[in-house]
């Protein structure tokens, strides 16, 4: 049971509701954003239309906020429609497998990792899993008739810190409430305060008349977890 609680613990997710923007973190201090450092609180949350970055080979570029937030929370939707299949009851093998190399391709890389917490224990006993042994164990060890997860206190960092890898670098903190069903019945359940590491690629593309028109994607990079609550779980009414 252990185990399945530890693996549990993330379902990852920005949010249905956004908070927009907060003040730049002191991870901003390393050469990219740590996913384990506290955040500041998304009350002090600033929305920004715009943010511009220099990139070396493409120069000076102005990232849309609104775009990238919505790409952010469309990428994070996927992931969480993923790990549904990959711990539904009813997915054969062959469909986790799909939704697992699905899932895969939302993060910048295979060294991207998940922080793994327990309920009541704080982040610095929380052990880092790379993204496709957290998935897989999803699926061995994970098994949902229904999953419901929920967002709230939403906030994005209205800056980027560009990366030796040179890529882009943000941070997305956010509550994720997390219960899983079985049978009717909630079997268990968490509420966790997690940071996601956001990295937004850039590229140039030569257009049909000639002209070169820069690009850009986003992608999932590593969640860390501040703290996870565990929610009651009803207990079963038992049949006269």
């Amino acid at each position: 049971m252990i185990k399945r609680i530890l693996l549990l613990s993330f379902i990852a997710s920005f949010g249905n509701g956004i908070c927009h923007g907060q003040n730049t973190p002191s991870v901003y201090s390393t050469s990219k954003p740590n996913a384990s450092s506290k955040q500041p609180s998304p009350n002090k949350a600033k929305l920004l239309d715009s943010v511009t970055i220099n990139d070396n080979k493409l120069g000076s570029i102005t990232i849309n906020m609104k775009e990238f937030r919505a790409e952010a929370l469309k990428k994070t939707k996927q992931l969480t429609e993923y790990i549904g299949v990959i711990t539904n009851n009813a997915s054969s093998n062959d469909n986790a497998n799909i939704a697992i190399d699905q899932a895969l391709t939302l993060f910048v890389n295979k060294n991207a990792t998940v922080e793994i917490s327990q309920a009541g224990i704080h982040n610095k006993n929380s052990l880092p899993v790379k993204i496709k042994p957290y998935l897989n164990g999803l699926k061995l060890h994970t098994h949902f008739d229904k999953i419901e997860v929920t967002y709230s206190n939403i906030a994005y960092v209205p800056e980027f810190k560009k990366g030796p890898d040179g890529n882009f670098y943000s941070v997305v903190t956010f509550e994720q409430r997390f219960t899983g069903s079985n049978e009717q019945q909630m079997v268990y359940g968490d509420i966790t305060k997690k940071n996601v590491v956001v990295v937004l690629k850039t590229y140039s593309k030569m257009g049909t008349n000639g002209v070169s028109k820069t690009f850009w994607h986003v992608f999932l990079s590593d969640i860390g977890v501040d703290e996870t609550i565990s929610l009651p779980v009803p207990t079963k009414k038992k049949n006269n």
